[in-house]
């Protein structure tokens, strides 16, 4: 299954290592598909909007940044993706939300959980 699929109701995880050029980006994170067809994308790898990304976490000694898939973030990048695949802009316009703490993304996922 790709991580790109339909929003299909469960949960799917991401964590890979991936080049670009000459840099190495690390992804980690998950998605939830909601019985609604909405679903909710949460990252927090090095080359996302979180503190992994920004040098606040501490990475373990040995182990390159974008090659560290294990560990606490104390944030995310999250996104809203509705039915039809497209991203619901936030309040800000933006697609995605940067350094989201887990309460927050406890009340956008309340949020998201009623739309209809």
């Amino acid at each position: 299954m790709s991580f790109e699929s339909k929003n299909e109701q469960g949960f799917s995880i991401r964590a890979q290592t991936f080049e670009v050029g000459e840099m190495r980006m690390g992804y980690r994170g998950f998605r939830m598909g909601f019985s609604n067809g909405y679903a909710i994308s949460v990252q927090f790898g090095t080359p996302n909007y979180c503190a992994a990304n920004n040098g606040t976490v501490s990475i373990p000694q040995g182990v390159k940044s974008e090659e560290w898939l294990e560990g606490t973030c104390p944030d995310a990048e999250i996104a809203i993706i509705s039915p039809d695949g497209k991203f619901v802009p936030f309040k800000d316009g933006n697609d995605v939300r940067g350094h989201t703490p887990p309460d927050s993304l406890a009340e956008i996922i309340a949020w998201v959980v009623k739309q209809s």
